[in-house]
């Protein structure tokens, strides 16, 4: 009832007016580099690159919070959009408009749906947190139990370290040690989705040893669970689950430490070195990647002409060879040649924009919903749903088939869907915030963690109709179940 009552709106001219002015930073933004994407590709990157930037700066000083969810989503989205103006790849193309402004309206929508939250008494107070138990019924308690954290912490460390020693018992190799890229993906059984949970093993026993009087060797344990999450993901090869454990784990530092920028290059540093360890071990032959991404060693910086492909076989937008621009634009442009490391990291960012693009070109009816449906096809199982959803197309110009955030918005409802939807992830990001920054839940703690791996990569894949994404929520909260919520312990009468 005190949650209801706090989220009472109530019209605040300040953040109106500041609202309003951020809606028309984003406005000018993405129209300037719309308008910029058709004649120099470079500029169109630095400003794109400015833009994000200040997105970055402006939210996370303003909210005095490095991590704070509309600066991540904002320089994630914004960011991948300046790295796609460069077009280094004979595959892409000049973007629509219509991409341009349903990106904006994306970002939008959901800084709107955020300051609506700041407008409730919710947004402009913080009232400390309850720590006495209260009763719910005769037979149910209500209140942390902060013991309960350190068995959870056990659980969610020693139930993966053996189900993955079954599964590679099962398979017979570990993907870190085959010379094969795919092996990841080799090595995926039933099990592996009750591996993925150890990403929580490594917060909750940061939090244990922060706030817990631990014996000397329960302290040994929690130190040893840390590094837990990182070693299994690299010796998986998983790339993606790892960066969603250190997402998870530098919240719970950031919100548990004093020194939160020191905190937050470390824990950032360890991101990006696992991440480059773990492309190393795929092994992926720059040649391959190459071939498959069609990116020139020599790339020419101009006019869009001459980064479109020359060749389009048909609606799939199979390109056969790499387009190129001809002598005269050669001759007046600036050439640059891309590093072989780059190409991964480059095809990665603009993979699920390019994809995005392409949707917005091609689509002529869109599922109504149905898209959304798509996580549980792997625990209904139902036949029919999967082959209802299997029906309709997937709009892909790049080998790889993800997308955005927002285009399983767009394929399920168009533009509507974009906005009631970006409005709600607004909402549900600032309430989490809320109670992470000011209230120091544990339990939003762990979901500011989940929602900070989505936005942050909100330029890769359209995360809420994955499966994955659900069930690290919702371990989050069976956790948040196990830590709150007892039996009532029945007191015995004398007499």
């Amino acid at each position: 009832m005190k949650f209801l009552h706090a989220m009472q709106w109530k019209f605040n001219r300040n953040i109106c007016i500041r609202g309003c002015l951020e809606l028309a930073a984003i406005a000018v933004v993405y129209s300037v580099g719309c308008v910029l994407s058709n004649g120099n590709n470079l500029i169109a990157f630095l400003w794109m690159l400015v833009g994000c930037l200040g997105f970055f700066l402006y939210f996370s000083l303003s909210s005095r919070n490095l991590l704070d969810l509309r600066a991540i989503l904002f320089a994630s989205i914004t960011g991948a959009v300046a790295v796609c103006q460069l077009r280094l790849s004979a595959i892409q193309v000049v973007w629509e408009n219509e991409t341009w402004l349903y990106q904006a309206l994306g970002l939008a929508f959901f800084n709107i749906g955020y300051l609506l939250v700041n407008m409730t008494r919710l947004g402009q107070y913080a009232p400390a947190g309850e720590k006495r138990e209260k009763q719910i019924s005769r037979k149910i308690t209500f209140g942390f139990k902060p013991k309960h954290v350190y068995h959870c912490a056990i659980f969610l460390a020693v139930m993966p370290i053996v189900l993955f020693c079954i599964q590679a018992k099962i398979k017979g190799f570990i993907p870190i040690f085959v010379q094969r890229y795919d092996a990841y993906t080799l090595f995926y059984t039933r099990l592996s989705i009750f591996i993925n949970l150890v990403m929580f093993s490594a917060p909750l026993a940061f939090w244990c040893l922060k706030n817990l009087e631990l014996k000397w060797w329960q302290r040994l344990i929690m130190y040893a669970i840390i590094p837990l999450p990182t070693i299994m993901f690299q010796l998986m090869v998983q790339r993606g689950l790892f960066v969603w454990s250190i997402c998870i784990l530098l919240v719970m530092v950031y919100f548990q430490n004093k020194h939160k920028f020191t905190s937050v290059l470390m824990v950032v540093a360890l991101m990006l070195f696992g991440i480059v360890f773990s492309s190393a071990m795929r092994g992926i032959p720059a040649d391959a990647m190459k071939s498959i991404w069609q990116i020139d060693d020599n790339i020419v910086i101009s006019s869009p002409e001459s980064s479109k492909p020359t060749d389009v076989t048909g609606p799939s937008d199979e390109v056969t060879q790499p387009g190129g621009a001809d002598q005269n634009q050669q001759n007046n442009a600036i050439i640059i040649k891309v590093p072989e490391f780059l190409y991964a990291p480059y095809y990665y960012v603009i993979n699920g924009m390019e994809n995005f693009n392409h949707m917005v070109v091609n689509i002529e009816h869109h599922s109504m919903g149905l898209r959304q449906l798509t996580p549980f096809t792997v625990i209904l199982r139902f036949p029919a749903l999967k082959n209802m959803i299997s029906q309709y197309p997937k709009f892909t110009i790049l080998p790889s088939s993800t997308n955005c955030l927002i285009s399983d918005f767009y394929y399920d409802f168009g533009v509507l869907g974009i906005v009631v939807e970006s409005l709600l992830l607004g909402i549900l990001s600032a309430i989490i915030q809320y109670f992470t920054q000011k209230k120091k839940d544990l339990f939003a703690t762990l979901e500011y963690g989940v929602f900070l791996a989505v936005l942050l990569t909100a330029f890769f894949a359209a995360w809420f109709t994955e499966f994955g994404t659900w069930l690290f929520a919702g371990t989050a909260f069976l956790i948040f179940l196990y830590c709150y919520f007892s039996k009532r312990k029945e007191l015995n009468r004398e007499g």
